[in-house]
């Protein structure tokens, strides 16, 4: 299931808390016309390869886990002062740059960024934007990221043909397709928003976080959104510092060197 689809299965559990974004239905769009629009980008994304690939620990490895609370409101701070930009974009953007300082060798990564279609009658209704990140300041990153995901029918037609191309592939070579894809993801960021108000169960404050017990590709982060704080957390192939993830109250972080 996608995160929507399990933050419906276990919401029972939590205490009532209004949406903080609406699903709302959306028209469906044209038949064909998105999976047109898509075919050049998708033969593009074809030749993409993830930077950090050679680096994901085989299986049975130790991965890197973690878990940060991040404070809406010195992130709002730091969006006054770049000018609006989606807010989700925006703390994607930050995971980006944290990604970016700890690999300072690296000038570019692949990001895969889910987005949520409710028209969609599968279960799992997320597809994923993939996005060439250069290494930039907050503000770039941000602004390579709308650039990126700005066409909503482009992304669903990339996603549509992608799925059409794997339908009509043969049961023995599946894996290695679906494998191929995988690697070409250096970073994969999942955001949920699921309320208004602290996350609580029986009154009492509760985290929400999410770390695989296996990894495919370098870097997994899931930032669980509410009107007051996002909790981030993160599962890697890299050992990370203490202080990875951890946002100065109201400031920009420096551009990468």
């Amino acid at each position: 299931t996608d995160g929507v689809g399990m933050w419906r299965a276990l919401r029972g559990l939590f205490d009532t808390n209004p949406p903080l974004v609406p699903y709302r239905a959306v028209k469906k769009p044209p038949p064909m016309i998105p999976e047109l629009l898509a075919l050049p980008s998708v033969a593009r994304r074809l030749a993409w390869r993830g930077k950090l690939r050679k680096t994901i620990a085989p299986r049975g490895k130790t991965l890197y886990r973690g878990l940060v609370i991040w404070d809406t409101d010195a992130i709002r701070a730091m969006r006054q002062q770049i000018g609006k930009a989606p807010f989700n974009l925006l703390t994607s953007a930050l995971a980006i740059a944290e990604v970016f300082e700890r690999h300072p060798h690296r000038k570019r990564l692949n990001v895969g960024l889910t987005a949520y279609f409710p028209f969609l009658d599968a279960r799992n209704k997320y597809t994923v934007f993939l996005c060439k990140v250069k290494r930039g300041s907050l503000i770039e990153i941000t602004k390579q990221l709308q650039k990126q995901t700005k066409s909503k029918t482009l992304g669903w037609g990339q996603q549509a043909v992608r799925s059409y191309l794997l339908s009509k592939i043969p049961d023995k070579a599946f894996g290695k397709i679906v494998d191929y894809y995988r690697k070409q993801i250096d970073v994969l960021i999942s955001s949920l928003p699921v309320g208004q108000k602290p996350i609580t169960i029986g009154n009492m404050e509760a985290v929400i976080s999410c770390h695989p017990w296996e990894l495919t590709l370098p870097y997994y982060f899931l930032l669980v959104g509410t009107r007051h704080q996002i909790h981030v957390s993160f599962t890697s192939n890299f050992e990370e510092r203490s202080d990875f993830l951890d946002l100065r109250q109201g400031e920009i972080p420096p551009p990468p060197v």
